[in-house]
């Protein structure tokens, strides 16, 4: 009885250390570094170590706490415009790692993965959430105060290797992104946590027992000195469009919080700028403003940047788009009719750009087939105009 005591409090014990916030500082390192996932640059032996990780998630509770066989080893610098965070995960068996769970970008998990969670200015309520795979496959999102945004991508840049005994992953994200203030402290909320499901377990720098998702129990980063005076906006996206073929516009709210007036450049991007807009604003002073673009018929990514007048990156947001194989499909299935019917209904999905949406014209042909030929034209009618409304998927009922 004394025995099983003695256990359970040497258990209890660690798991109260465990729940101790690690803190620790950032170093500025200026370097021309290349993301691969290969840490050969000496910008990576001069980073800021991570190591101390804990198990805060297994199949056996009685392991929580307890320091993980697979060694993990972070290493975290900055410089002006970008966070650099590189994680190695030992693994003998590197060759068997499960990478099959998440087949495409923000789809799946369960695979041998990497998980970097950012708290700007340590709100211990708002966090950005990376997550990606051993095969290099990202799943992405943010949550402010307890609500998910799902539908936010990232545009940071990212490399993974797998080597005979371990995988890498390295990382470079963009402050832009991660919408600072002039007001923020130079302490942010942080962790990292490896996931490994072959042994279903997750080991973690900060103590977030029991879930990945605890704001409130992040490590500390220190001394993230960077320049938040050029963040002096508050910009709220309002639409990227339909992010189909075709002529579109993002349209969205920028609101000046400082004192002084601004005077901003924006910019969209896909793989090249595609169009761009000088904004002034007086002190406090809010816009609604919109910026034409056009998609191409491929998949791809659009970023907006925001510049000041340095030509310095003050905001950015990126989305993944991917192009619908066709631009028009009938969503619903055709009833059967008959010649003495004087009507049938069609349910179209028009799949491109709303500024190509209002100068369409769209001709929806009734024809009766038989044997593979058109036997009689029966109708014809032009609805190009009643489109072109909605932001998402365009819908057009038809009677003729």
């Amino acid at each position: 009885m004394k025995k099983e005591l003695l256990i359970i409090f040497l258990f209890l014990l660690q798991f109260l250390l465990g729940q101790n916030i690690p803190e620790i500082k950032v170093p500025y390192i200026k370097s021309d570094v290349k993301i691969d996932g290969v840490l050969e640059e000496t910008c990576w032996k001069n980073a800021r170590e991570i190591t101390d990780f804990i198990i805060t998630f297994a199949s056996k509770k009685d392991i929580y706490g307890q320091k993980p066989k697979n060694k993990t080893v972070g290493y975290i610098f900055y410089d002006d415009d970008y966070l650099y965070i590189a994680v190695e995960c030992y693994d003998e068996d590197a060759k068997n790692l499960r990478i099959w769970k998440m087949t495409e970008r923000d789809k799946g998990w369960g695979d041998d993965c990497v998980e970097i969670f950012i708290d700007p200015g340590l709100s211990r309520k708002r966090t950005y959430q990376y997550i990606i795979n051993a095969k290099g496959i990202v799943y992405d999102q943010k949550f402010d105060d307890g609500k998910n945004i799902v539908d936010w991508d990232s545009g940071f840049e990212y490399g993974v290797k797998v080597e005979k005994e371990k995988w890498v992953v390295e990382t470079k994200i963009p402050f832009a992104e991660l919408e600072l203030r002039e007001d923020m402290k130079a302490e942010w909320g942080f962790n990292i946590t490896r996931f490994e499901p072959r042994e279903w377990i997750v080991q973690s720098w900060a103590p977030v027992f029991g879930g990945n998702l605890q704001p409130d129990k992040f490590g500390i980063i220190k001394d993230i000195k960077v320049d938040y005076t050029r963040y002096k906006f508050i910009l709220d996206l309002i639409s990227w469009g339909n992010l189909y073929i075709g002529d579109d516009f993002v349209e969205y709210s920028i609101k000046n919080i400082s004192k002084s007036p601004l005077n901003l450049i924006f910019e969209i991007y896909t793989d090249r700028l595609l169009n761009k807009k000088d904004i002034k604003l007086k002190p406090e002073e809010t816009k609604n403003v919109s910026l034409d673009y056009s998609l191409e018929k491929k998949d791809g990514k659009l970023t907006i940047l925001v510049k000041d007048e340095q030509g310095k990156i003050s905001y950015m947001r990126t989305k993944y788009f991917k192009i619908p194989e066709s631009s028009i499909n009938i969503k619903s299935e055709i009833p059967v009719y008959y010649l003495s019917d004087k009507n049938i209904i069609a349910e179209l999905e028009i799949s491109i750009g709303r500024n190509s949406l209002k100068k369409s014209e769209i001709i929806f042909q009734i024809c009766d087939i038989i044997k593979g030929s058109v036997k009689n034209n029966r109708n014809k009618k032009r609805i190009g105009k009643k489109f072109g409304e909605n932001t998402n998927k365009d819908k057009g009922v038809e009677r003729g």
